[in-house]
Formats: C-alpha cells, sequence, structure tokens
C-alpha cells in the first residue's frame, strides 16, 4: 500500500464542486481532485463521498474523515442548520451518515471556521490564540478563536459579520454582505461605468491600477471593508484579524484596506495587526485536518 502512516481524507464541500484529498498530519497533501456537488438528495450526496473514500482506501491507510461544509453546522452533533446552496442538506446529518458507513473517526465544521483552522494549522495563525478571520467573497462571511477555540455561538452562527450594518442612518437595512463583498464592489463598479458589461473582482483591482476613476471606486469599497475590522477589533481586541477570499490574494488590497483604517482616528487605540491569509483554495481541506487532529487530541492547545 502506497500510503502508509497517518493519512486523514478531507473534503471541502462547495455548491458547485466538492473538493477532496488525502493529507498527511502536517498537512502535506499527497492527492487531490474534485467532483461536481450531487444535489438531488442526501443519500446521493452521502453516496458520493462514500465512493471517493472507497477509490482512496485502496491505495492509503486512513486515520480519518473531515469535512468542511458551508452555512450552519452543529460540529458536535452534526446537523447542517442550513447548507449554503445545497438545499437538500439542510437539518440533515452528514456526519452521522459517515459515521455510521466508515470504522474512522469523522469531523465536520463550517467552512469559514475551517478557513480559519488552517492559518492555525500551518498559517498564520500559528502562534496566535485570539484571532478573528474575515473572508470576503460573493458574500462577507469569518470565524473567531479566542483562548485557541472557535467560539461557535448558542445557534452556530457566531462570525456572520455580513449581517453587520454600518450605515444606520442613511441606510438602515444594508447588511455588509451589500456594502464590503466582491459582490458589492462589481455592483458599484457596475453603477459607476455601466451595468452591459461582466466584470470580476480580480478585473476591476486590476483596472483600478490605470483608471482613477476605477480606483476611487475601489477605495470607497476598502472604506467599507475598513469600517468592520474597527469594529471587530474594538469588540473582540484579537491578535490579528486574517483577511480572505479570493480577492485578498490582490498584492494592493492590505495596503488600501490600512490606508482606509488609519484615517480612523480611534484607530492608533484599538487597531490591531492585519494579514492576508496564507492559505487559498485548500484552506477548507486543511481545516478539516485540524479538526481530525483536534479530534484525536494530536493537537493541543
Amino acid at each position: 500500500m502506497r500510503g502508509r502512516g497517518l493519512n486523514y481524507i478531507c473534503f471541502d464541500i462547495g455548491g458547485t464542486f466538492v473538493k477532496h484529498a488525502v493529507v498527511e498530519a502536517n498537512g502535506n497533501i499527497l492527492t487531490q481532485d474534485v467532483l461536481p456537488t450531487v444535489h438531488e438528495t442526501k443519500e446521493l450526496f452521502v453516496s458520493s463521498l462514500l465512493h471517493i473514500i472507497t477509490q482512496y482506501e485502496k491505495n492509503y491507510e486512513v486515520s480519518g474523515i473531515g469535512v468542511s461544509m458551508p452555512g450552519v453546522v452543529d460540529p458536535k452533533v452534526g446537523i447542517s442548520i442550513t447548507a449554503g446552496a445545497i438545499y437538500s442538506l439542510y437539518e440533515e446529518n452528514i456526519l452521522e451518515a459517515l459515521r455510521e458507513a466508515v470504522p474512522y473517526p469523522v469531523t465536520i465544521e463550517n467552512d469559514a471556521n475551517c478557513a480559519l483552522l488552517a492559518e492555525k494549522l500551518n498559517g498564520k495563525a500559528v502562534e496566535n490564540k485570539d484571532v478573528v478571520l474575515l473572508t470576503i467573497g460573493t458574500g462577507i462571511g469569518g470565524a473567531i478563536m479566542v483562548n485557541g477555540q472557535l467560539i461557535h455561538g448558542s445557534q452556530f452562527k457566531s462570525g456572520e459579520f455580513g449581517m453587520m450594518r454600518i450605515n444606520h442612518s442613511t441606510n438602515p437595512h444594508q447588511t455588509l454582505h451589500e456594502s464590503a463583498s466582491t459582490t458589492a464592489l462589481i455592483q458599484s463598479y457596475q453603477d459607476h461605468f455601466g451595468k452591459d458589461e461582466t466584470i470580476n473582482g480580480k478585473e476591476i483591482m486590476m483596472r483600478m491600477r490605470q483608471d482613477e476613476a476605477v480606483e476611487r471606486v475601489v477605495r470607497k469599497w476598502t472604506e467599507n471593508i475598513a469600517v468592520a475590522i474597527f469594529n471587530i477589533a474594538a469588540f473582540m481586541n484579537p491578535e490579528k484579524i486574517l483577511i480572505g477570499g479570493g480577492i485578498s490574494a490582490d498584492p494592493l488590497l492590505l495596503s488600501m484596506i490600512m490606508d482606509a483604517a488609519q484615517q480612523n482616528i480611534h484607530w492608533q487605540d484599538f487597531g490591531v495587526p492585519i494579514e492576508i491569509c496564507a492559505h487559498k483554495n485548500n484552506a477548507g481541506l486543511l481545516g478539516a485536518l485540524y479538526c481530525l487532529l483536534q479530534e484525536s487530541e494530536t493537537i493541543k492547545n
């Protein structure tokens, strides 16, 4: 058998694809691939995961199964209260179904929480115990760690920063999703330059480098992000705040957010270090691994 030792099968479930990999305890990915997400029923969805597990078992000794899930997840009981765009998994228990089918430990966790745990495993939070993650994507997400432990909240909704309201006097119902997400950036761009053009956040960031009008749109957007970051810093006082999401890979984003944050007269008193996450596409997989290692007490805080 090729893969002897402590190998873990990790799944990062998304609305379009499920990423899967065999990962060593140190985070080294031995092999990985994707499969289309099955939406029809919970039973068919679980069967698709079990098929992958069976294929990996042919070549690797498996020590556990870790799952990163979108939506509101109870990691102890295993119920997906919501599951993002996978509506067949709402109020379903994937953890229980997998545990009944395999002889290994199985863990499940929310995807934003997994992104933070990936940083704790071998990214930007290895040496930290009090960290907040803000993810910027189609919406705004996040995760909170205090004293080395995730904060889930009584309804497992902790870290839903996208529901913040930062323009109460002028637009009381607008949430951070609608003002600071990549979707919000695209909407603002189209409001200024026309809606007939299909564009994404990465392209807007590139155009900003040659067009001052586009730069003004982006700077206004980063001001909204900076307000959210300040509110988090003032409320949580973490050791650092990490920023994730695809657009965080742009090398100018962090400096623009810092420029906006420093315009706040209270930043000098409440500001904390802000860093971009080390992990991008594999964050869910590595976070799922960390959950498994914690479960087996390989990692102790």
